[in-house]
């Protein structure tokens, strides 16, 4: 897809730009239009952009949101153990949750 993932050195952030040549693995997820307004708040948007890009599948090429920092620089991120499903869909609901509470404080 010609996108390469980098870490931003000063926050500690993983975000993806074009980098000819480069791939990104990554996993497709359906979401409702509500959960993609809190992806949206989630990833920091405009902090992170959102934009559309066609990616390869199993099954052949899909259109996908994908968060990016077109303008940032950063370095190859040194990954270990890719984090699964489960355990990003609890850090999803736990946001959820929080912004849920801060909403109704204001």
């Amino acid at each position: 897809m010609d996108y390469e993932l980098l870490v931003n050195l000063e926050s500690g952030y993983l975000f993806v730009k074009p980098g000819q040549g480069s791939q990104v693995a990554g996993q497709l997820v359906e979401v409702t239009s509500e959960e993609l307004e809190i992806l949206d708040l989630w990833e920091g948007v405009p902090f992170y952009e959102r934009e559309t890009l066609e990616v390869q599948t199993a099954n052949g090429p899909a259109n996908a949101f994908v968060y990016s920092q077109n303008q940032a620089s950063g370095s190859p991120p040194n990954l270990t153990q890719p984090k699964d499903r489960a355990s990003m869909l609890e850090e999803i609901k736990a946001f959820r949750i929080w912004l849920d509470t801060h909403r109704n404080q204001g």
